[in-house]
Formats: structure tokens, sequence, C-alpha cells
């Protein structure tokens, strides 16, 4: 029996061998820096708290009343990012607004409402 076994092993020896032979899959590419469109790489106001504010109000699908809110943050001296939110009443739940992303653009800072904050 024990002539049996180390023949049958003999065959699979080189296959075994081969997945510790370094034939390894390339390290994974480092991951590239945050966009611009995160401030300092953090999310929401974990960099300072600036106020959103209501830009028009609209209507949304299926009637529903929808608020689009603009908040900007400091990018560098000369701009700012400015996010554009949606938010819309809930049917069947007054007062439940659910908000939606709707764009991230970068602005010069001039058109910004950073500075009417001050």
């Amino acid at each position: 029996m024990k002539k049996w076994i180390g023949r049958s092993l003999l065959p699979a020896l080189p296959l075994l061998s081969a997945g510790c032979a370094g034939n390894h899959a390339p390290p994974p590419a480092a991951s590239p820096p945050p966009a611009p469109f995160y401030v300092d790489g953090g999310a929401g106001s974990e960099h300072g708290t600036f106020v959103s504010l209501p830009e028009r109000e609209t209507t949304g699908p299926g009637g529903v009343h929808c608020v689009i809110y603009v908040w900007d943050r400091p990018l560098t001296a000369q701009t700012a990012l400015r996010l554009r939110s949606q938010s819309c009443e809930q049917p069947g739940h007054p007062g439940l607004y659910i908000a939606n992303e709707l764009e991230r653009i970068v602005i010069p800072r001039s058109s910004s409402t950073l500075d009417q904050m001050e």
C-alpha cells in the first residue's frame, strides 16, 4: 500500500510544487488619489460645516413637492465644490423628504455661496 501511495503522488508533485514556485498575481495597483470632489478626503461635514441653501422648488415624479439645494465647500483659494441635491416629499408620508444628489461640480469661488455667508 505504501508503494502505491508513493507512486500515485509522484506524477502530482510538479503540480503541487507549481503553486509555491512564485507564479503569483501582480500586487493590486495603488488606488488613485481622491478626486477633487471630496474635501480633504473626507465625507460630509467632517472638515467643517457649510450651509446648504435652497436654490428653487420643483414638482417631482407623481406631482410631489421637491426643493433643490446647493452646498458649496472651499477647495482652493480660487475654487469651490458645489453639490446640488434634490429633496422630494415622499407620497403618503407628509413632511418626509428623501434627498438625491444631482451633481458635483467645481466652480469659481467668486460664484459660490461661501463669501455670502461670511
